[in-house]
This record gives structure tokens, C-alpha cells and sequence, in this order.
């Protein structure tokens, strides 16, 4: 992906991501110079997004805000030890 506004070409970290009408819009944020912008997606008409199979093996549609929240929840219950990765530097 490429920033806009340094025109850096690489990996741009999604903050955010949000459907609307049948598209896809992804908040990203440049690794290089920091700037913030955003990115549609959008697929044909009659395309299916993809089920989720739960633990249970039931299968259903993905539903995106949940997945950010828990997601969310995940990253702030787990904070890594760096003193165990210090060892393979």
C-alpha cells in the first residue's frame, strides 16, 4: 500500500475497519511517516463474505465488530515479556 502523503510503498497498519453499502473502508496508518488515511474495498455484486466456524463448529456469518472488540480486548490483557526475546537477539 502506498501512503499518500510520503509516498512510501509498503506495510501500512489497519486501525480500523468498517462496512458500508457493500464496501469495505480500512483506516490505516503509514509505518514510515506516521499519516493517517483510508482505503475502500469493494467487491462485485453478489459476492458472500466468508462464514466463520465457531468452536463449535457451527458455522455463521463473520460479524467484524466483534471480532475488532475481542481483538481489542486481546492485545490490552497481554502484554509481552521482551526479557524471553532478548535471547534470540
Amino acid at each position: 500500500m502506498k501512503c499518500p502523503k510520503c509516498q512510501h510503498e509498503g506495510k501500512a497498519l489497519v486501525v480500523e475497519t468498517r462496512r458500508h453499502e457493500g464496501s469495505i473502508y480500512r483506516r490505516r496508518g503509514c509505518s514510515f511517516c506516521g499519516a493517517s488515511f483510508v482505503s475502500v474495498e469493494s467487491a462485485p455484486p453478489g459476492l458472500k463474505m466468508p462464514d466463520e466456524v465457531r468452536h463449535s463448529r457451527a458455522r455463521g456469518q463473520l460479524d467484524i465488530e466483534k471480532y475488532n472488540e475481542k481483538r481489542r480486548l486481546t492485545n490490552t490483557k497481554m502484554k509481552p515479556d521482551f526479557s524471553r526475546l532478548k535471547k534470540f537477539w
